[in-house]
């Protein structure tokens, strides 16, 4: 497949996400390999420039009595990553360069900046396409002239060498004025600054991105040193052809740019339809305007629904739609709620008697309209969880006393074992000793569990047991009622998961919720016979949502094998 070709159809491709990056990974590799313009035979040949570099290299060392950078040859015993063009040449970054150093960072660090002064360029101000500087810090003049030696100067290469964002690269503008940067930075001043923009080129590609990447070794991040920075294999082509290769990639960079934007706006632009139809059927006053939106949903459904991104929330509709009672309406023979209610009390209170639960001291009564969520039928009641259900937080035995984990047989639920899911196992096991002496409780199947600890991800999540188990102090067990449907009661707390951060933001500064924001959170009780229709509506609904999910997946999936399969055959083939 040819370049142009692969243009032609790249709109059989956008649907792979990473369609516009990977044009920007081919469009650099071949420009690297020599592959994305042909050789003009009135070029001057490349030993001119290599020579003239050579020349101009010694000249600026002698002026200005600076230590020549000193590379590995490149002669018979190098192996070239790849093949070039026979009327190019390797070399060396430290070969072409003048200066190779890394920057450092001011006595003081962060206390010596100033409002104004000179600019004292991060790793945050470098990025491929040029210096963003809406964040950038100063220093005073005198900070400035104590750290002369890692001043840039127009024309000048920057190349982050250390952290999440070593290997992003951008070039001085010409009409910068002057700056420092920081030792997580390092300048790359060519002797020949004309060639500057085909070699931050080659720094931004995979030949050289590759080799940065090997640097980050384990959790210590190393980075990259001058010593491996100033050996890194360079293709050179001559001084003109360099020019057009660059003109091109400048062109093509940008057609790129339009294509990611036009990406990122249709995928917008879908998410914005999607909220607002999801918006106006759960806020449909009645039941005709209701159907309406609901209809309309249906219509567009596969315009709506066409990306996984579009699924979650179509999720949590679903489960909102099922808890404002607009899934399911009231069928004869349904119990009455009121009775209902006294039959959960009545229930209740002979638990409290029979197990070793307290009853919370921190309940609060009567509900007040703030706290409602969303609006639930007239002949439902709104009731608080804490006033249903027996609810504790479990216990963590002490794990210095190898006697309580050692050879353990009883189930001990953390919220590494919680998955928004049924619960049938858990990852480490207590003895029966540690249940005995740290007094902890036994929870049956059909208890709902619900993480306290953790932070954002992890606080909230829940987990239905499907097993008899002890729970350790992060995780609050919901202990079942027998009038209430306990995956009803769980698909309610996955629908108002979102709601327990701002709880949690409020307690303390380490976010965390208690089972006294537990008890108090408020819950919807329909008609038991309702309570297992919406179950099995929600339950068929979400089904059809993680099927629908996985096959956009499949076929996001598919279009991105089809744009390596591409890329690959545009690399292998294009310019042989």
């Amino acid at each position: 497949m040819k370049l142009e070709t692969f243009f032609e159809h790249f709109d059989l491709l956008t649907d792979a996400p990473n369609a516009a990056a990977k044009l920007r990974e081919i469009i650099l590799q071949l420009a690297v390999q020599g592959k994305l313009e042909r050789q003009n035979i009135k070029d001057e040949s490349i030993s001119v420039l290599i020579n003239q570099i050579e020349a101009r290299k010694k000249e600026i060392t002698k002026l200005k009595g600076i230590k020549e950078i000193k590379v590995a040859p490149v002669d018979s015993s190098f192996k070239p990553p790849f093949e070039i063009p026979s009327h190019w040449r390797w070399t060396r970054l430290g070969e072409i360069s003048q200066k190779l150093g890394a920057g450092s960072t001011p006595l003081g660090g962060r206390n010596v900046y100033t409002e104004s002064g000179i600019k004292f360029l991060r790793s945050q101000n470098v990025w491929n396409d040029g210096l963003r500087l809406a964040s950038v810090a100063y220093i005073s003049p005198k900070i400035h002239q104590k750290m002369s030696g890692t001043s840039i100067e127009p024309g000048d290469i920057l190349l982050n060498i250390t952290g999440a964002s070593i290997g992003r690269s951008a070039i001085v503008p010409e009409a910068f004025d002057e700056a420092n940067v920081s030792q997580h930075v390092s300048i790359i001043r060519l002797v020949d600054k004309s060639i500057r923009h085909y070699v931050h080129l080659c720094i931004i590609s995979s030949l050289i991105q590759t080799k940065i990447a090997e640097v980050q070794v384990g959790i210590s991040r190393e980075g990259l040193s001058m010593t491996r920075l100033k050996d890194f294999p360079l293709p050179l082509p001559p001084l003109a052809e360099q020019k057009r290769i660059v003109e091109k990639v400048d062109r093509l960079l940008v057609f790129c740019d339009a294509i990611d934007k036009h990406q990122q706006q249709r995928q917008q632009n879908l998410l914005t339809i999607n909220d607002t139809a999801l918006a106006q059927l759960l806020a449909a006053p009645t039941p005709d305007d209701f159907q309406h939106h609901w209809q309309g949903l249906c219509n567009n459904f596969d315009l709506l629904y066409s990306t996984p991104e579009t699924i979650p929330k179509l999720r949590q509709a679903i489960l909102q739609l099922g808890f404002s009672g607009k899934l399911t309406k009231p069928e004869s023979g349904d119990d009455e709620v009121n009775e209902l209610f006294e039959n959960i009390k009545s229930a209740r209170s002979k638990l409290l008697k029979e197990t070793r639960f307290r009853d919370p001291q921190n309940l609060k009564g009567e509900i007040q309209d703030e706290e409602l969520i969303f609006e639930i039928p007239k002949y439902w009641v709104w009731s608080r969880i804490g006033h249903i259900f027996l609810i504790s937080s479990g216990t963590t035995p002490n794990r210095l006393n190898h006697s309580y984990f050692e050879n353990g047989t009883e189930y001990w639920v953390k919220t590494t074992d919680l998955n928004n899911d049924l619960v049938l196992s858990c990852e480490e096991k207590i003895t029966k000793q540690a249940v005995i002496d740290c007094n902890l409780k036994y929870y049956p199947p059909g208890t709902v569990c619900v993480a306290l600890y953790g932070g954002a991800g992890t606080i909230g999540k829940s987990g239905l047991l499907g097993i008899e188990t002890t729970i350790n102090q992060s995780v609050c067990g919901i202990y079942p009622n027998q009038h209430v449907e306990p995956k009803y009661l769980h698909l309610y707390l996955k629908l108002i998961r979102p709601l327990w951060m701002n709880f949690a933001a409020s307690l303390r500064k380490a976010p965390n919720i208690n089972a006294g924001v537990v008890n108090n959170m408020i819950f919807p009780l329909p008609p038991l016979a309702e309570q297992k229709r919406i179950v099995a509506k929600v339950d068929s609904l979400l089904s059809l949502c993680d099927a629908l999910e996985a096959k956009l997946k499949a076929v996001r999936d598919s279009s991105a094998t089809l744009m390596d399969i591409a890329a690959r055959q545009i690399v292998m083939t294009e310019g042989a």
